[in-house]
């Protein structure tokens, strides 16, 4: 599998300015649908006030990285684990919503196992966030490379609505699961090729429990570092505020992104890092 995204994708959005980049994969290029172009939600008009929020507020932090009107094409397939890597049947009951450009949200279905979006802002040099929408409730908020978004079909993995909940408890964190708690997950990959990126920690951050990280396989209270699948999780999180997401290698610290936060719903974003 190679993933390779173009140099101009130095970030000064969504990510820092700094010498030390990460960058979303492209998206075109990957068969690993966790780190093809994330998702949207989107509901007949349905959807939460504070995945609206969110949704703008992703939008407001990066305008001034300027947008172009991009068609997002795509199809939602359900994922079971955060870690997994092989996509389920295209999902036909949600929603997908993005950024219009001129304001607003535009919004599709995916009753024929794909959708489209036409008339998207896409964020030049950081993620696009989008929603997936389903029963009127933000199921996930997704972080799409915005320069890459019109290029070929997106394969958006949509994860369990119970993952977050039984994660907790596997993990033994030892007292109840919030009430409209918010989740991150994180996929990181290699710049270059591609591949998850084992060995990246992240800075705890806010009242979230975590990180918690792939033991080669799924997600562990004991690995201290990301494995083969290159997964980061955060769970437990008061949707009240953007979350700030720092990562860090054995050789360098990366730069500071930053994720929108939703109540009952997944934050996820994938990283190439350099």
């Amino acid at each position: 599998m190679m993933v390779r995204v173009p140099t101009l994708l130095a970030t000064c959005a969504l990510l820092a300015c700094s010498e030390d980049r990460s960058h979303p994969p492209n998206a075109g290029g990957c068969n690993d649908p966790s780190c093809a172009q994330p998702p949207g939600p989107g509901g007949g008009g349905g959807g939460t006030d504070a995945g609206r929020d969110a949704l703008a507020d992703a939008t407001d932090a990066v305008s001034d990285a300027g947008d172009a009107a991009v068609t997002a094409i795509g199809a939602v397939r359900l994922l079971t684990r955060f870690t997994a890597d092989v996509a389920g049947e295209a999902v036909r009951t949600v929603f997908v919503r993005a950024p219009k450009v001129g304001g607003g949200l535009v919004e599709g279905d995916t009753s024929a196992g794909t959708f489209t979006l036409p008339n998207v802002q896409a964020t030049i040099g950081g993620p696009t966030w989008l929603q997936v929408v389903t029963s009127g409730a933000t199921r996930e908020l997704r972080g799409i490379d915005g320069v890459q978004l019109g290029s070929g079909t997106a394969e958006l993995a949509l994860f369990d609505n119970t993952l977050p909940q039984s994660t907790w408890i596997t993990l033994g964190v030892g007292t109840p699961y919030p009430a409209g708690a918010a989740t991150v997950v994180v996929h990181v990959h290699d710049f270059k090729t591609g591949a998850r990126k084992p060995g990246v920690t992240a800075a705890a951050f806010g009242d979230g429990k975590g990180p918690f990280y792939d033991d080669g396989a799924d997600t562990s209270a004991s690995a201290k570092a990301t494995g083969a699948r290159g997964t980061i999780v955060f769970l437990g999180i008061t949707p009240s505020s953007l979350f700030n997401l720092t990562l860090s290698d054995a050789t360098k610290t990366y730069s500071t992104v930053t994720i929108p936060l939703g109540a009952n719903a997944v934050s996820w974003i994938a990283l190439g890092l350099e």
